[in-house]
């Protein structure tokens, strides 16, 4: 008679994983006193995850058919863990949707519960298979299985939204409901895929057993740990310990039982080899658990029993024909040798049958990548395990229509299996007559496993027949044997060692659960409940408690502090009934004493007030939008945190400063917008500020009256204006540090030039969306000493109704809320201000009303709104400007044709019909470039920069038309404007260095070429002319130097 119960891995970790779950939920959870709806949902999900394991333990350790009905206990199981999961998100830390969560579980349960009778009423008198890849006994209901991961698959997506709402609905506890989200999620989706990948054949079920214990108990665990560590429902100290502890153990001996286990089916596999092996030499030799000895005659094609029991006798192996011709094959491949055992191999397959086909096919691809048969048959491992997969998947396929169902299924065939997937084309071309299930059954035949002898198989006979089966191939007779073992000796082998795996782990939970409670109970547990109980006594008003020490522990040094605290309260109420007799006098001279210094303290007040109040004034003249444009409109807001009152006037203080002012460049009209922010609060930030506008409305006031700072770049003066602020500010020694956005617009092309100091990134405000307009900060803040490096210039330009907002740091600095712990939760969310700006279309004062309905502004707040708008021309009709662009297309047509001269004349009439068209005006300029007519083409470079400053590429071309033009000085200017847009521009810095060498600043010169040469060593122009320079006077480096195409 067969043993009935059969332990094996899967049998020892499902019963690890149970045994965990239900202490877990029962002792831990569910035993907590007055504990919360969260707590309460945790330990209904350990239940029923228990509950799941725990129907999964009779399935891997009994061997019957009625073993598959332990799916009608995994299946209501899983689908009712799944709500209690998603529950614990909705009600941790606290319930924000006390509605939705009450209606998603009652639909999740009537869902599970619905399913269930579906899965039972279905599965009822289904036919029963045995799994030998897990070793269990199941129902084949493909659709109903699909139809219960479908549900699976909808819980865990439930997961994952009833997560996202919780952490956008708890502001302060974003990070914990995360974390709990996550680790639900990990746990349940790696062994979601795992499973599928099982079934699929493409992963051992072992391993996947091995997943399903060790991400359910790792990430269960870490849950476990989370949550006790975040609850606010009382726990004992012994229960973290036991609960720890006995997961510690869990997680180790899964471990223990996987390789220990693993090295008896190695050792099995070695032992049953070897047996295999002698039984084909020795006919006399007979192993205990021998079942049959079978040869297959490669030249007779036929099958002989040397050996069978009459168990055995009912295994029919002509349908197992084409896999011991196959692991022949698999054995003479390996034993071909030499240099030439390419042909040897061509030679062999040319021999295979039609069966062999596809892998034949994969065999002589691989040949091409493999330098012997050994690493040839390596590279087919891997390619067998995709030809496993997709067999499973064509067994599925229906055979109503299987032809047009298997060539939709061989196109998504991976490129790694092309081969096979072309040998499968041409059976069903050489096979268009089979229909149906022969069609079916022809193909399959393809998919044959190619595996080695040694091999273990395993094979079923009628009834309960199962044997474990062993191939050893005779290739000189020309014979493949196979001897098959008994099943059950195979499970008896591994069954003796799971037995004490699993007595071992029985011990464990004894110990950590009954056994550790006995062992502290000395130590820590009844130090514990006398601390405890004296607390108690001390809440009740009994100052006269004294708890004795009983070890010189942790818990000894805080008894002793304890009782030390108590005597301190005593001492402290004797001393306090004291006072209280002497309080009446004593509060009659303190009330004296305090009454004068706080009078002393309202004198200080004036005079501070007034400090404050003078300061104020003398900022107030520096602050404010002196900008006239008819094309650009700035407006401000400016919000001081500091609030003060001097007798009659009520004003404000602060670090804040907003500027705006009109100023001419170049005969061009230029906004200069200023938002800044001073470090320290009150007076030392207005300290600041009063600095800072000062020097910043005496460079705006010699801008206005100096000829030569008004011919100066917008580049040149804005870096100018900075490097003022910033020697100005460095003279403090870092006392004095000030954070600022400095723009200036040109009021007729919308071209912005702009620098910020470690201030907040500007915002572009376009077609009702706010981005950040720059993404890096470049320079610190004023006063920082040690400005290294080439200063660059940011050029944004803006678009018709295109609006820009600065502003201080105040912007973001808002306080949200409090955290559970009761402290004050500030925003991070910087792109927070760029949803605000969204919201209130850039409106200053509706951005300021906005923030503080979010939250408090902690800070000073100002702000700075530039908006640039075209002036209206009424000068070109509109028929003139589509005129124009036509000439301008057609022009480019003859370009293309080689018809320079028509293309020529027709741009010059684009540009007479209308002067703006700077498209034209670029194509013309390029035009006259390459005709080398350098004056015509820098007359239309400098057209075309009036109109489009912003293009840095046309800007170098006029540096080096000038330079052609031995307009050296204008080369610099043009140049160093590039270079202050692009600093590593390394073609500019080279023509900048030979304009130098032209206007004869020989120094000037090399410094630049060494800059371009740290950029770019290997330029062998700028180390040829440095080399030229070095070498000869100055004079003479011009005529020296190569020309230098753009």
């Amino acid at each position: 008679m067969q043993q009935l119960i059969l332990i094996n891995f899967f049998s020892v970790s499902s019963f690890i994983a149970t045994v965990f779950y239900l202490l877990v939920s029962l002792f831990v959870f569910l035993g907590i006193k007055d504990k919360s709806r969260a707590t309460v949902m945790l330990g209904l999900g350990f239940l029923f995850s228990g509950l799941l394991a725990l129907s999964f333990v009779p399935a891997y350790s009994i061997n019957h058919p009625l073993m598959a009905f332990h799916r009608w206990g995994t299946v209501p199981m899983a689908l009712m863990a799944y709500p209690f999961y998603a529950q614990i998100i909705l009600h941790f830390p606290r319930t924000n949707f006390p509605r939705s969560a009450r209606a998603l579980l009652i639909v999740q349960v009537i869902a599970a519960i619905v399913l269930s009778g579906i899965f039972y009423y279905g599965t009822f008198s289904a036919h029963r298979i045995y799994h030998f890849n897990g070793h269990f006994w199941d129902f084949e209901a493909p659709a109903l299985t699909r139809l219960v991961g479908l549900m699976i698959l909808l819980n865990l997506v439930a997961i994952i939204v009833a997560g996202a709402a919780q952490m956008k609905a708890s502001a302060g506890s974003r990070g914990l409901v995360g974390i709990v989200t996550a680790i639900f999620v990990l746990s349940f989706a790696v062994t979601a895929v795992t499973n599928v990948l099982s079934r699929d054949g493409l992963m051992p079920r072992d391993l996947h057993q091995t997943f399903l214990v060790l991400m359910s108990s790792v990430g269960l665990f870490a849950i476990l740990i989370f949550y006790l560590n975040h609850t606010t429902d009382e726990t004992t100290f012994m229960v973290k310990i036991v609960g720890v502890s006995l997961v510690t153990f869990m997680v180790v001996l899964v471990f223990i039982c996987y390789f220990t286990l693993e090295a008896q089916e190695k050792a099995y596999d070695d032992v049953h080899r070897q047996e295999a092996a002698r039984l084909t030499m020795d006919q006399d030799y007979s192993p205990s658990d021998l079942e049959y000895l079978v040869v297959y005659d490669l030249e007779e094609k036929g099958f002989r029993h040397l050996r069978a029991s009459e168990t055995a006798q009912t295994v029919t192996f002509r349908p197992l024909e084409d896999e011991f011709i196959n692991t022949a094959m698999f054995e003479s491949i390996a034993a071909l040798a030499g240099e030439d055992w390419k042909q040897k191999l061509h030679a062999l397959l040319k021999k295979s049958p039609a069966n062999f086909a596809g892998y034949r096919a994969l065999l002589e691809d691989r040949a091409n990548r493999a330098g012997s048969a050994t690493e040839l048959l390596g590279l087919m491992t891997q390619a067998t395990r995709g030809i496993a997969y997709q067999r499973k998947k064509i067994q599925a396929l229906p055979e109503q229509d299987f032809r047009h169902q298997l060539q939709e299924r061989i196109r998504t065939f991976p490129d790694e299996l092309a081969p096979f997937q072309e040998a499968i084309r041409r059976r069903l071309e050489m096979s268009s007559d089979l229909q149906g299930a022969e069609e079916k059954a022809d193909i399959l035949r393809m998919f044959t496993p190619f595996h080695r002898d040694g091999t273990r198989l395993y094979r079923r006979g009628e009834g309960t027949g199962q044997f474990v089966a062993f191939m050893y191939g005779d290739l000189r007779e020309g014979l493949v044997y196979e001897a098959g073992f008994s099943y059950n000796e195979y499970r008896q082998h591994i069954h003796r060692m799971g037995l004490r795996l699993a007595l071992i782990f029985v011990a464990i939970v004894f110990v950590v659960v009954v056994g550790f409670r006995f062992f502290f109970l000395g130590t820590l547990v009844r130090p514990l409940d006398r601390l405890l109980e004296g607390v108690r006594e001390v809440n009740e008003g009994n100052l006269s408690v004294e708890i004795p020490v009983a070890t010189p522990d942790e818990i000894g040094f805080l008894t002793r502090s304890f009782n030390g605290m108590v005597q301190s309260i005593r001492t402290g109420r004797h001393k306090l009934q004291e006072y209280a007799d002497e309080l009446e006098d004593k509060v009659k001279a303190r009330t004296a004493e305090l009454q004068d210094t706080l009078n002393k303290v309202q004198e200080l007040k004036e005079q501070q007030d007034g400090d404050y109040f003078l300061t104020s004034l003398l900022i107030k003249p520096l602050t404010g939008n002196w900008s006239r444009s008819e094309t650009v409109d700035v407006d401000y807001l400016l919000e001081q945190k500091k609030q003060f009152s001097f007798r009659r006037w009520a004003e404000e203080i602060g670090g804040d400063f907003c500027s705006a002012h009109s100023i001419q460049l170049r005969g061009r009209p230029y906004t200069v917008f200023m938002n800044a922010d001073a470090m320290g609060k009150s007076m030392q930030g207005a300290g600041g500020a009063l600095v800072l506008g000062a020097v910043f409305e005496s460079i705006m006031e010699r801008t206005r009256m100096m000829s030569g700072l008004k011919r100066q770049s917008p580049e040149r003066w804005i870096k100018n204006a900075f490097q003022e602020l910033q020697g100005v500010f460095e003279a403090f020694d870092g006392s004095m540090l000030i954070s600022m956005a400095l723009g200036v617009v040109d009021d007729e092309s919308g071209l912005m030039y702009y620098i910020n100091a470690e201030h907040p990134w500007g915002v572009l405000y376009r077609d009702g969306k706010a981005t950040f307009f720059e993404q890096e900060q470049v320079f610190r803040k004023l006063g920082v000493s040690g400005l290294e490096g080439q200063i660059s210039i940011r050029t944004l330009q803006l678009e018709p109704e295109d609006v820009i907002v600065v502003g201080s740091d105040g912007r973001d600095d808002l306080l949200i809320g409090t955290g559970s712990a009761g402290e004050r939760v500030f925003n991070e969310d910087e792109t927070l201000f760029l949803k605000v700006v969204e919201q209130t279309g850039a409106d200053l004062n509706a951005i300021s009303n906005r923030l503080r309905e979010i939250g408090e502004v902690t800070d000073d707040l100002s702000l700075v709104r530039v908006r640039y708008h075209r002036r209206a021309e009424g000068e070109r009709s509109p028929d003139q400007i589509e005129l124009s662009e036509e000439k301008r297309i057609q022009a480019i047509h003859h370009f293309r044709a080689g018809d320079n001269a028509r293309a020529d004349a027709l741009l010059q009439e684009a540009i007479d019909l209308d002067p703006d068209n700077a498209a034209a005006i670029r194509l013309i300029a390029r035009s006259h470039l390459q005709k080398k007519e350098y004056a015509k083409s820098l007359q239309f470079v400098e057209d075309y920069l009036s109109l489009r400053p912003a293009d840095t590429d046309m800007m170098y071309l006029g540096a080096f038309l000038c330079k052609k033009l031995r307009r050296f000085m204008d080369a610099v200017d043009y140049g160093e404007r590039v270079r202050l847009r692009q600093p590593g521009f390394v073609r500019n810095l080279v023509t900048l260095g030979e304009a130098y060498f032209g206007a004869g600043n020989r120094e000037r010169g090399i410094k630049i070429l060494e800059q371009a040469l740290a950029l770019e060593p290997d330029n062998a122009r700028a180390s040829r002319l440095l080399e030229k320079v070095q070498s000869v006077q100055s004079s003479s480096v011009t005529s020296a130097a190569e020309d230098l195409e753009p």
